[in-house]
């Protein structure tokens, strides 16, 4: 299978998983890193302040890994307060949103509304809407995309090819990612799940790569 550079900026996205990391190489070898921050209402991951405080000065994004069944005020404060805690610019910083996670037999219209009230109290805070963070299909199987707020949100869209097996890498899929219905512009592409860890300077054997759709 051969790779496929896209001339569009490249970044990752990390967590606890990548264990301990080179921030310096990572900045010289990216255009930007999301990391997350929380998940759900009560729980941080436990490398978030030193990947956060890692990467001043450098373009980046904190990510909350959205559990649809529980109080949505409550995950969009709790985000709010880690990133702030931190250490945050939000003229530069972004918050996002991660969608993927089942929504326990809730409608689309209320998987839809609760992330509404995520995206309203972090604009309240932030005075931007956050990034959301998903795929095509989870959209359409999840959400009701009626709405301008979601229909012209900044959508950090995954689409990658299927992963090759240990120890191999995985070539990024050329963007654009596939757009949910209704949607028609992107700001991320999640490009691949197997990239190379090493070569920007994380401590974990793979990582997450992206494009952004747009310049440096």
């Amino acid at each position: 299978m051969e790779a496929i550079m896209s001339p569009l900026p490249f970044g990752i996205d990390i967590s606890k998983h990548q264990g301990t990391n080179d921030y310096a190489k990572m900045k010289a070898t990216t255009s930007f890193v999301l990391v997350k921050a929380t998940e759900s209402w009560g729980y941080t991951d436990p490398m978030f302040f030193a990947n956060w405080n890692g990467l001043v000065g450098h373009n980046r994004g904190a990510y909350c890994y959205v559990w649809l069944s529980d109080d949505p005020l409550r995950q969009a404060n709790h985000l709010i307060d880690i990133v702030t805690q931190a250490g945050v610019d939000w003229k530069y910083d972004r918050l996002v949103l991660d969608l993927e996670k089942s929504g326990h037999g809730l409608s689309r219209a209320e998987v839809t509304r609760r992330v509404l009230v995520m995206m309203e109290r972090i604009k309240e805070v932030t005075g931007r809407y956050p990034i959301l963070y998903s795929r095509k299909y989870w959209v359409q199987d999840n959400m009701l995309l009626t709405d301008s707020r979601l229909i012209n949100a900044d959508w950090w869209l995954a689409y990658y090819r299927t992963a090759l097996p240990y120890p191999l890498f995985t070539p990024e899929m050329p963007p654009p990612p596939l757009l949910p219905n209704g949607v028609s512009k992107w700001l991320f592409h999640q490009t691949c799940e197997r990239g190379k860890g090493r070569e920007v300077g994380v401590g974990s054997y793979y990582v997450d790569q992206n494009r952004f759709n747009g310049t440096r």
